[in-house]
């Protein structure tokens, strides 16, 4: 994986470069990233719609779909 990584001239490591606590997923980049959350909630404030701020650890077809 490295390899490859390097062949198109991406970071050795795959973590976030938002907040280097996970890897980058699809997940994490939508809900589980404290700066994206925290864009989400700055986001939905002002439109009333707080409680739709994703919470963590949710994956982001939970988050999405209505249950």
């Amino acid at each position: 994986m490295v390899v490859r990584r390097k062949r198109h001239n991406l970071k050795d490591v795959d973590d976030c470069m938002l907040c280097s606590q996970e890897a980058e997923s699809g997940d994490h980049l939508t809900t589980s990233c404290v700066f994206k959350r925290e864009m989400w909630f700055r986001v939905l404030v002002p439109l009333g719609l707080a409680q739709m701020a994703p919470e963590p650890g949710i994956s982001i077809i939970d988050w999405w779909l209505p249950s």
